[in-house]
């Protein structure tokens, strides 16, 4: 009993452990967990083997599938590779595999009287337990649904985007291999005959195996295996998401003439809507089903080729783009968007529901977050740009931007035909590109680092004011910001994982004298993000930092700049705000008393400011 005990504190800590790799644990553990495989413990069942509850310490459950092995159903081979498959995927929107057991012994049996040796042989993969069990299919709208059943659909092509990224086809994409947890999180699974491939590659099957229905055609007619074969099965979990169609002979219907069929689904759509959704909600719904509905054509059509990746997908359905990009036959027009994992940085306007983006693709993007909306991304640069800010109170323009040409745009956005336009580029640092910008709130100044300096940029005419090239402070420089709360200061972030607080306010900054007059040191790795929690009515001052080294830091500073004859120095922060990824951005949000923080993986978390404490 004991081995049992150690074996399930195993199995215990990987399952709440999210690092941890799946392991190869003994056949008797998964006897004990699910009663000795007991017909009220099971949970599921298909051609190639059952799935059981398994019942571990603290009312934890887990998923135990056994492989019908001496049915000849699943062989060896398959088993290995859909192990090797699963270890290597860490995706919300994938089923985590936790332990696996190869068993083989030999007993003696009767056969016709006589006793004999045979193998005993045992395969198990161990599994979360996902509690909603499988997608349902859609049946007729209802607008109720609605956002469940898009976000079901988003959840499917990240999750497809992500297993494609790993150079995996899982050749079986069904409802029944795609299962919903208990806040209806999709979560792909069964991979039992998936393969290993490039993006691009192919190659030739062998025997049919998969889904009649949802199986790709080049793969049916010829073996061709390619991630567009789980394109076109994706298309039909859409079709079935989103209307009462099923069957293949439908969808080769409604290759015939897209367009009807679109607008035929839509008014459905739109009818069930309009009790839900008024005004500006109901058309936002009205244009998701439609981009649904013509991904869901695009992914059936039969020339592989012509099918968009889920890459391509996920952009398109999280931008909320246009529909007429995903047309086949249009591709003059088809706009291509880097995802979102190219995100630099980005700004809140403080009076209009927007939020700007900064891609390192050279594009900027505007999202309204009262309607969940975003507008075709702006191409600014070749190059990548590393910060945009909003500018209020300018009637020519609102945005300004840098990019790696060392390059300032400056950009009016329409906010009644929602555009962007143009009004000039300036040439500030020829050569070094500008990593980050910030825009003061009261006073017309740009704040610039290239990285080896600082500028100040008078925003009226256009000039520089000051620039701080002392190689001993600037050279690392990753993020500048302003404090807003006091005119003159500012904060510059550094690869060597300091935060200096400078005041360019004379004469304390001056050409003869960079010096700062605060030096926060406390990060291992380089600072990110530097914000400043303003508004607070005690007289210390506090900021709040990101970094690579997987912290965000709240610090606590004496707001009163030190004469340079000694530098401040600062080394413990009041509060430390673990991450399981670099810290790439933080903000203080007054209003609600909280501080957001993002890191490089694309996570966003919601910290409490009194208590430092994470609500999300």
């Amino acid at each position: 009993m004991d081995d049992i005990d150690n074996q399930r504190n195993t199995l215990v800590s990987i399952l709440q452990d999210p690092i941890l790799d799946a392991k190869q644990l003994p056949l008797p553990l998964f006897e004990y967990i699910t009663d000795n495989f007991s017909d009220y413990r099971v949970v599921g069942s298909g051609g190639s083997g059952t799935v059981y509850k398994g019942l571990l310490p603290n009312d934890q459950v887990v998923a135990v599938k056994r492989l019908h092995i001496n049915r000849r159903v699943v062989d060896d081979n398959a088993f290995d590779a859909e192990v090797a498959s699963m270890k290597k995927l860490r995706h919300k929107n994938v089923v985590r595999l936790l332990s696996y057991c190869i068993h083989m012994e030999e007993q003696e049996i009767l056969y016709k009287g006589e006793k004999i040796v045979a193998q005993k042989r045992e395969r198990l993969l161990c599994m979360e337990f996902v509690p909603n069990g499988p997608v349902k299919k859609g049946g007729p709208p209802r607008g109720a649904e609605w956002p469940e059943r898009h976000r079901i659909i988003k959840g499917i092509c990240n999750g497809l985007d992500y297993i494609h990224g790993k150079g995996l086809i899982h050749l079986d994409l069904k409802p029944d291999n795609i299962l919903l947890d208990d806040s209806m999180v999709p979560k792909i699974a069964d991979f039992g005959i998936s393969r290993f491939f490039g993006d691009e590659n192919t190659s030739n099957a062998g025997n049919f195996a998969g889904t009649r229905g949802y199986t790709a055609p080049e793969f049916i007619d010829d073996g061709v295996v390619s991630n567009k074969a789980d394109i076109f099965s994706l298309g039909t979990v859409i079709f079935e998401l989103l209307t009462e169609s099923k069957g293949p002979k439908v969808y080769q219907e409604t290759q015939k003439d897209k367009n009807s069929f679109v607008q035929q689904e839509l008014v459905k759509w739109t009818e069930a809507l309009t009790k839900t959704h008024q005004g500006r909600a109901l058309e936002i719904a009205s244009k998701e089903v439609e981009t649904c509905l013509k991904i869901a054509l695009n992914c059936k059509d039969h020339d592989r080729d012509r099918r968009r990746t889920a890459k391509q997908i996920s952009q398109i359905l999280y931008l909320t783009l246009d529909p007429y990009i995903l047309d086949p036959d249009k591709p003059e027009e088809a706009v291509h968007v880097e995802n979102f994992t190219s995100l630099k940085d980005m700004d809140l306007h403080p009076s209009q529901p927007w939020i700007l983006l900064s891609l390192l693709s050279g594009y900027i993007v505007m999202l309204n977050y009262d309607t969940k909306v975003s507008l075709t991304p702006f191409k600014l640069s070749d190059k990548p740009v590393h910060s945009a800010k909003f500018v209020e109170g300018n009637r020519n323009w609102n945005i300004v931007a840098g990019d790696d040409h060392g390059m300032l745009h400056v950009c009016n956005f329409d906010w009644v035909e929602q555009g962007f336009v143009m009004v000039k580029t300036i040439i500030v640092s020829e050569g070094k590109g500008i990593i980050s910008l910030d825009v003061h709130p009261s006073q017309h100044y740009v704040l610039l680092s290239t990285g080896s300096s600082i500028m100040i940029w008078n925003t009226e005419d256009w000039t520089c004011m000051s620039m701080y090239q002392e190689p001993s402070h600037f050279r690392t420089v990753t993020h500048a910001s302003f404090n807003t709360d006091q005119d003159e200061l500012f904060g510059v972030g550094c690869c060597d994982g300091t935060v200096k607080l400078w005041s360019h306010a004379p004469p304390i900054a001056s050409a003869d004298n960079p010096e700062p007059y605060v030096v926060l040191d406390g990060h291992s790795e380089q600072v990110c993000s530097v914000d400043y929690i303003i508004g607070n009515s005690a007289p210390a001052r506090f900021l709040v930092t990101g970094s690579m080294d997987k912290t965000a830091k709240v610090w606590k500073y004496d707001d009163k700049p030190k004469d340079y004859l000694g530098v401040a120095s600062v080394t413990e922060p009041e509060a430390t705000l673990k991450h399981a990824d670099g810290v790439t951005a933080t903000c203080y949000v007054p209003e609600l008393k909280i501080i957001l923080s993002g890191t490089d993986k694309g996570v966003v978390t919601v910290w409490c400011a009194v208590t430092y404490r994470s609500q999300s």
